[in-house]
C-alpha cells in the first residue's frame, strides 16, 4: 500500500510542475485539450436533447424483425433508435443553424483552397508524408490566414484555422480529395460547423460550467501532463541495445 500511494504522490506532483511549467500551452497538448472540451461539451448537450425528444414505437421494432427474421429483438431496437436518433439530430441541427442566423462567407473559401494546396503540395519544410501535419497548421499558416472567417453565427464563428483543425482530426486515407477547390472547402465546412454551433448553444446553457465537465476536463489536463512531464524527465535516458533487450526479456 506504501508503495502505491507514494507512486500517486510522484505523479500528482508530476502533474502539479508540469502545470507550473507551462505544458499546458504544448503546441501538441493545447490542441488537443481543446479539442476534447468541444467534444464533450456537444456530446452532453446532444444527449441531453435525444433523452427528452426520442421515443421509440416498440411496434417499429416488430415491424423490422419481421422484414429481417434474421436480426434478435435487441438489434432491431438498435437499428430503429440509430435511425430515428440520426433524423433527430439533423432536426435539431437545422433547428440550431436558424436559430443562430448562420451566415457563411463564400468569398474566402477560394483562399482557403489555396492555402491547403500549398500546404498539402508545396509544404514549407521537407516531410515524408505525403498529408498535412499539424504542425504545418500550426507553424505555415500565417496569423492573417488562421484568421480567415468561413462562417459567423450568433455567438460565434469557424475560422480557417477551425477548419485545418478539423482536417487533421481525419486519418489521411479518409480526407477529401476536393479540398483545394472552394466546393470542396464547403462541404468540409459543415464538420466544424457543427461542432461550433454545438458547442456554442452548451455553453449559452451553461454546460461549461457543470461540475461533472470541469472534473472530466481536470482529469484530462492532469493525464496530458503527466504524459508530458515524464517526456521530459526520460529524453535524455540511453534507449537499451539489441542484447539488454534480449537479456531483459529472457
Amino acid at each position: 500500500a506504501q508503495s502505491v500511494l507514494l507512486e500517486m504522490v510522484a505523479e500528482k506532483a508530476m502533474m502539479m510542475e508540469g502545470r507550473r511549467l507551462g505544458y499546458l500551452n504544448d503546441a501538441q497538448i493545447q490542441p488537443y485539450l481543446e479539442r476534447q472540451r468541444q467534444q464533450r461539451l456537444g456530446g452532453m448537450l446532444w444527449t441531453d436533447h435525444m433523452r427528452a425528444n426520442l421515443s421509440i414505437d416498440p411496434a417499429e421494432a416488430d415491424k423490422m424483425v419481421k422484414s429481417n427474421p434474421k436480426l434478435t429483438r435487441e438489434q432491431a431496437e438498435r437499428l430503429v433508435t440509430q435511425s430515428k436518433g440520426m433524423a433527430l439530430l439533423e432536426q435539431f441541427y437545422k433547428q440550431l443553424l436558424e436559430k443562430r442566423h448562420l451566415k457563411r462567407m463564400t468569398e474566402n473559401f477560394p483562399r482557403v483552397a489555396q492555402i491547403h494546396d500549398r500546404l498539402l503540395n508545396r509544404p514549407a519544410s521537407p516531410r515524408r508524408e505525403a498529408w498535412i501535419l499539424l504542425s504545418q497548421i500550426s507553424n505555415d499558416l500565417t496569423q492573417e490566414e488562421k484568421n480567415l472567417v468561413l462562417a459567423t453565427f450568433d455567438g460565434g464563428q469557424v475560422t480557417a484555422l477551425d477548419w485545418f483543425r478539423a482536417l487533421h482530426e481525419i486519418i489521411p486515407p479518409r480526407r477529401p480529395v476536393n479540398l483545394s477547390t472552394p466546393e470542396g472547402v464547403e462541404q468540409f465546412l459543415d464538420r466544424s460547423l457543427r461542432i461550433a454551433v454545438f458547442v456554442t448553444e452548451a455553453e449559452s446553457r451553461g454546460y461549461h460550467k457543470r461540475p461533472d465537465f470541469l472534473q472530466q476536463m481536470r482529469e484530462l489536463e492532469d493525464q496530458q501532463l503527466l504524459y508530458k512531464a515524464q517526456d521530459a524527465k526520460t529524453r535524455g535516458i540511453t534507449e537499451p541495445n539489441e542484447q539488454q533487450i534480449k537479456a531483459y526479456f529472457e
